[in-house]
């Protein structure tokens, strides 16, 4: 079974820093997609949970253990994910990441 992660997009954290702040990835995301990125909680007093809808797809960004910020195109339609890469690739906003 191939265990690569597919459509998997990942965001480093900065050099020194415990994990990925999510403030100037929202508004490169704001900027670049055009969406509004939302955070929610699950539970009263749990994480913050953020998300964008994009071409009417819901993609969840994760902040990982290591505090890399990740989102899974995996799942998404071929169509949409070609279209948000390309996007991301594109951007200026994401030239250093």
């Amino acid at each position: 079974m191939d265990r690569r992660a597919f459509g998997v997009v990942n965001f480093p954290r900065p050099r020194g820093k415990t994990r990925t702040p999510m403030e100037p990835l929202t508004k490169a995301l704001q900027t670049t997609l055009g969406v509004r990125v939302q955070a929610k909680r699950n539970w009263l007093f749990g994480r913050k949970h953020h998300s964008f809808v994009f071409m009417g797809e819901r993609v969840k960004i994760q902040i990982l253990d290591n505090g890399d910020a990740t989102f899974d195109l995996g799942l998404a339609d071929d169509e949409i994910r070609e279209t948000l890469l390309e996007h991301l690739r594109t951007s200026l906003d994401f030239e250093g990441r």
